[in-house]
């Protein structure tokens, strides 16, 4: 009876999920499932572009309520660009765009910040020209969060980073549900 409880004990903890594990809560001062004025990361005043020395803020888009672009934001020289998305008034999705040279630094990076990273693939591009490129797609898995660095996110020149929390899954496996329902009463 003892050899069958550590038997199943044994079977209940392998197949478990492997998680990062380091996940954070938040990102350079952007709480995930808070509202983004609930982070350390100021809102941005009107010149948040050229007073010197550059700080990291965020500020609203223009057209929706729920998204926020974050300003200055740099790991080591170079900045990125950065979308924070909200649901139901919480940081759910972070899309970061950065150039494709700096794929190396940063993925040092991440795995400095978040240690061996839960999986990568690897796959062949190939452009209209017919050149080959070999991308990486690197995953941090989580119990609430999933960080992806894709090198060729965004074509050849850059690459994206997405932090996903468990909220944000949710949101884009019903809205892709909802997608395919629609156009598939089209046919």
């Amino acid at each position: 009876m003892k050899a069958l409880l550590i038997c199943l004990v044994f079977a209940l903890v392998t197949a478990a999920p492997v998680f990062a594990w380091n996940e954070p809560d938040s990102f350079m001062g952007v709480k995930f499932w808070r509202p983004i004025n609930e982070g350390t990361l100021p809102q941005c005043g009107p010149d948040a572009e050229i007073k010197q020395p550059r700080k990291p803020c965020w500020e609203k888009f223009i057209t929706d309520e729920n998204s926020h672009n974050i300003l200055n934001v740099a790991i080591g020289d170079f900045f990125m660009d950065i979308q924070a998305d909200s649901l139901n008034g919480k940081v759910a999705h972070l899309h970061i765009v950065f150039f494709q040279a700096d794929y190396g630094t940063i993925l040092l990076t991440f795995k400095e910040r978040y240690g061996a990273p839960t999986s990568i693939k690897t796959e062949t591009l190939q452009n209209g020209f017919g050149a080959k490129f070999k991308n990486e797609i690197v995953k941090w898995e989580g119990k609430r969060l999933n960080i992806t660095i894709d090198k060729f996110g965004l074509g050849t020149s850059k690459g994206t980073i997405d932090y996903d929390t468990d909220i944000w899954q949710q949101h884009s496996g019903r809205k892709f549900q909802e997608d395919i329902k629609k156009k598939a009463k089209t046919l």
